[in-house]
C-alpha cells in the first residue's frame, strides 16, 4: 500500500525549475533512496512530501490525505529530519525525545518509555541529561534522529540523516529503522551510494529536477553494459593524457573505467598491462550507475 504518492509534480522557484513532473511512491513497509548530484531537487522533493512545500502542479498524497488542500493533516502522519538542522541547545536528549512525543499526543507514561528506549538504542543513554551544546554535531544529529524514530510516524522522512555519523553509529540507526518497516514508510536523501545501495528496496536517480531512473540497487547495475569495472590505480588526468578518447571517472586519487563490452575490458587490460599501470577488475557498484546515469548526462531522463 502506498503512504506517499507524487504523481506529476512541479515545483519552479522564479525561472528555476526544482521539480518537473516527477512521480514517486513509498510503500507501507519499504524505504526509497533518493541520490543526485546537488542541486537535482532532492531536498525540494522530500519537503513537498512531509507537505512542507506546495507544488505548483500535480497530486501529492501522504497516508491518504491530500497534502496540497490538507498540508497539516497530512503533516500529522510525518516525522521529518531536515539537512543541516540543529536541536534546541538548551534542552537535553531526553527532554527533546520526550517533549516532541508529547507535542505529537503520546501519553506521558508511554513517552518516557520511549524515549528511554530510542536513546539506549542509539547510544545516547550515557549523555540524555546533559544539556545539547555540550555534545559534538554527531551526537546533536542522533538527538534528532532520535525524536523521529520514537514518534514512529506514518511516514519517516530523512534528509542525509547520517552525515556527520560515525560508521557504528550509522548501522545503529539503520538498525533501529529496520524495526521501524513494518509500521512506516521511509523516504531518505543520501549522497552516499554505498549506504543507499545497502538500505535501500527502491532508488530513484534525480538529476535537473527530473527523475532519470527509479529501481532496485540489482536491477539498476545490472542497466551498465557490464557487470565489472576496470579501477585504475593512477590519476584520471594520467590516462586522459595517455588516452584522450576514453571517459575516466576519477575515484579518491584513483581512476575507474567502464567498459561498454568484453572486447573493451580486454582491450584496456591489455593497454594497463602494457603501459605496466596497477589496476583490478571489479564489480560494478551503485556509484557506477550514479556516474553513468547522472554525471554530465542530465537529459536521460525519463520518469518511471
Amino acid at each position: 500500500m502506498s503512504v506517499v504518492e507524487l504523481d506529476s509534480v512541479s515545483k519552479r522557484y522564479g525561472d528555476t525549475v526544482a521539480l518537473e513532473q516527477v512521480s514517486l511512491t513509498v510503500d507501507l513497509g519499504q524505504v526509497v533512496v533518493l541520490v543526485g548530484p546537488n542541486g537535482a531537487g532532492k531536498t525540494t522533493l522530500v519537503r513537498i512530501a512531509c507537505a512542507l512545500l506546495g507544488a505548483d502542479s500535480g497530486t501529492v498524497r501522504v497516508a491518504g490525505v491530500d497534502a496540497r488542500s490538507r498540508p497539516a493533516a497530512a503533516r500529522h502522519h510525518v516525522a521529518f529530519v531536515p539537512q543541516g538542522a540543529a536541536p534546541d541547545l538548551n534542552l537535553s536528549p531526553y527532554e527533546h525525545v520526550y517533549f516532541y512525543l508529547l507535542a505529537r499526543g503520546v501519553p506521558r507514561r508511554q513517552a518516557r518509555q520511549r524515549s528511554l528506549e530510542v536513546l539506549e538504542a542509539l547510544d545516547l543513554t550515557g549523555c540524555r541529561d546533559r544539556l545539547v551544546h555540550t555534545l559534538s554535531g554527531g551526537y546533536q544529529r542522533r538527538v534528532l534522529i532520535a525524536m523521529c524514530m520514537a514518534a514512529r510516524p506514518r511516514v519517516l522522512v530523512l534528509d542525509e540523516p547520517t552525515t556527520a555519523l560515525d560508521p557504528e553509529i550509522r548501522r545503529q540507526t539503520w538498525r533501529q529503522l529496520d524495526e521501524l518497516r513494518p509500521d512506516s514508510a521511509i523516504l531518505v536523501t543520501t549522497h552516499d551510494m554505498a549506504e543507499a545501495e545497502v538500505i535501500a528496496d527502491r532508488i530513484v536517480l534525480l538529476s535537473a529536477g527530473r527523475v532519470v531512473a527509479a529501481d532496485t540497487s540489482k536491477r539498476l547495475i545490472a542497466r551498465l553494459p557490464m557487470d565489472r569495472k576496470v579501477v585504475v590505480d593512477a590519476a584520471a588526468e594520467q590516462l586522459s593524457a595517455l588516452w584522450p578518447e576514453v571517459r575516466v571517472e576519477r575515484l579518491a586519487g584513483r581512476s575507474v573505467l567502464l567498459p561498454s563490452g568484453p572486447g573493451e575490458l580486454k582491450e584496456w587490460v591489455n593497454r594497463l598491462t602494457g603501459a605496466r599501470m596497477p589496476f583490478a577488475v571489479e564489480p560494478c557498484r551503485l556509484e557506477d550507475v550514479y556516474f553513468r546515469l547522472l554525471v554530465g548526462a542530465p537529459d536521460n531522463a525519463d520518469q518511471q
